[in-house]
């Protein structure tokens, strides 16, 4: 790793070195337009043909529901994420939104309500890195709010499974699918 010297370096050096790369999108969308395109017409088939070309992985089922799933691991690594859960749940609960009302002049009153958003959807990467931290991270504030159908998507494993830590997740936060 090159170490700089903030103090040492010219304007034009720090310019150049805290500039953000530039992303061709237009290449980027051309490479994944006919993707989308082919998921929306042929669904669970052009998903299960994708991951086979991209993750070498042959799908049985797209979906699962994690509440039926029967997980195995370490209990060290259950204790973890237990804490870990516990903790993001303290956190996100506490900034849980209460209604407020004020009458701002007679017969006026002002409210703010928070509501939960109905359907959401979470993206949690995985396949040879699981990342149990953005499970929770995602799912928990969900549960919270009250959303009532919450779907996880994550990379299965080479053997076509979903990581335990993460079903294990889905189901302490009451992910649907």
């Amino acid at each position: 790793m090159k170490r700089y010297s903030f103090t040492e370096l010219s304007e034009e050096k720090v310019k150049s070195l805290i500039k953000r790369p530039k992303i061709d999108f237009a290449s980027i969308f051309g490479t994944v337009q006919p993707i989308l395109d082919e998921v929306e017409s042929a669904g669970d088939e052009a998903v299960k043909k994708f991951t086979k070309q991209f993750d070498s992985v042959d799908l049985g089922e797209v979906a699962i529901n994690p509440k039926g799933v029967e997980v195995s691991f370490s209990a060290e690594v259950k204790d973890a994420i237990d804490t870990a859960f516990d903790n993001i749940f303290r956190f996100h609960k506490a900034q849980l939104s209460h209604p407020l009302e004020v009458e701002t002049m007679p017969g006026v009153r002002c409210m703010k309500v928070a509501r939960p958003i109905e359907r959401v959807g979470f993206y949690v990467p995985g396949g040879t890195a699981i990342l149990p931290s953005t499970a929770m991270k995602l799912t928990i504030p969900a549960m919270l709010a009250g959303c009532t159908t919450k779907v996880l998507a994550t990379p299965p494993r080479k053997d076509g499974s979903i990581a335990p830590e993460i079903i294990y997740i889905a189901q302490k936060a009451g992910v649907d699918t």
